[in-house]
Parts: C-alpha cells; structure tokens; sequence
C-alpha cells in the first residue's frame, strides 16, 4: 500500500493529525502507521535523479542485463539502489499491506522545489495520497511567537512564508486533486469533518479515541 502523505507549516496541527492517524483503523482492522517528519524525503530527489541518470546509462549500453554495483553509490544514495518505496516503508516500520504515513513541516519551500519532490514521489508511490494541512495566518504566527520559533525574523517575513507556502500548497492540491486534500485545522479539530476526510481513504477512527487526541492537542 502506498502512503499518506502530510505536508504543513509550524504550528498547523501537524502533530495532532499524525496522533489522529495513529488511533485509526483500516477495513480490515490493522491500525494505521504514521510517524513524524523522516530525513530521508529530503534526499528523495537527488536519490532518485541519479538512479534515474543511472539507469539511463545502463539501458544506453550494449549489454542490459549489466548491472551497476552498489559501489556506485554512496552513503544514503546506497539504502535506495533496491527501491526507494521498501526504503520507506522499513523506515516507518510497515508492511507492505498495511495502512501508512508520514507526515512533514515545510519552513517555506520554493514552489519549483516542492512542485519536483511531488512529482517524484508520485513516480515512487503511484497510488500516494497527499493531505497539504493550513492554518489561518495570524493562528500559526502567534502559535510560533509563544513558542519562540522565528523570534529573529520579522513579523511581515513570517507572514510572507506562511502565505507563500499556503499558495504552494493550494496549487499542489488542485494539480493533484485526484490524490489530494487540503485540509483546514480547524476541520482536523471536527469529528465529523474528520470523519469524512478519513472514509475517503478507507479509514475510521472511534470518537472516545478522537476526543482523547484532540483534548491534549497542542495549541
């Protein structure tokens, strides 16, 4: 099974959905596996472009059944040559049946960027669900400010990278709008908006399970 995949800012609730995820139940009864941000996304697009230049090269030879040593690789690039998806998948402790995800905070990306780890990560996981999480703006701002994130930055520097990274999400969402959702806080907060979001995937959660995440949620 490919994966859902959370993306949001600071302070958006990203902690509270993953904690949502880990109460939910597939059809079958499995529990669903979802952890927190994994280092590897990161090194997901360089990976793959050079098994993808790897690989090119390899079919442009007169022998195709040559294969490259691992040697070629290097470092993290060396836990991927089998396939980046089992990478994941053992990374998050999953099997390859069950219900998984993983979510991750975005501190302002440049749009190209995100639009290229999107892509990728499609081509890796054909069937991966995308849910882009926001907050309203001055929620998130004055969330950071309490907890002292950002103090060096301007308050109109802050305000321009939450839009910026809200506008990247919204464009994502309707690009990938068959695989994707965007989802507010505040209808994360809602047992039936929730509820919703979660029979499109094929999940559930059980309201005593619900309230008790939502009433230790971070603020």
């Amino acid at each position: 099974m490919d994966p859902i995949i959370c993306f949001a800012l600071p302070r958006s609730g990203s902690t509270l959905f993953m904690r949502l995820m880990r109460q939910c139940l597939a059809e079958d009864g499995s529990s669903v596996m979802f952890t927190g941000e994994t280092s590897l996304l990161w090194q997901t697009v360089p990976v793959y472009s050079k098994l993808r230049r790897l690989q090119r090269r390899q079919d442009n030879r007169k022998d195709p059944e040559l294969k490259f040593a691992p040697h070629y690789f290097q470092g993290s690039t060396a836990k991927a040559v089998a396939s980046l998806g089992d990478v994941y998948r053992q990374i998050n402790g999953c099997s390859a049946e069950q219900a998984w995800g993983f979510k991750e905070v975005n501190y302002g990306l440049h749009e190209d960027s995100f639009k290229e780890l999107l892509a990728v990560l499609v081509e890796i996981f054909p069937a991966v669900r995308f849910v882009f999480l926001t907050r309203e703006r001055e929620a998130v701002i004055n969330s950071m400010c309490r907890d002292g994130w950002w103090i060096e930055r301007s308050r109109p520097d802050v305000s321009d990278r939450v839009d910026r990274q809200v506008a990247n999400y919204r464009a994502a969402a309707s690009d990938y709008s068959a695989r994707s959702t965007l989802l507010d806080y505040d209808a994360v907060l809602s047992l039936d908006t929730f509820s919703v979001f979660l029979d499109g995937l094929g999940l559930s959660i059980k309201p005593e399970a619900f309230n008790t995440v939502v009433a230790k949620r971070l603020r």
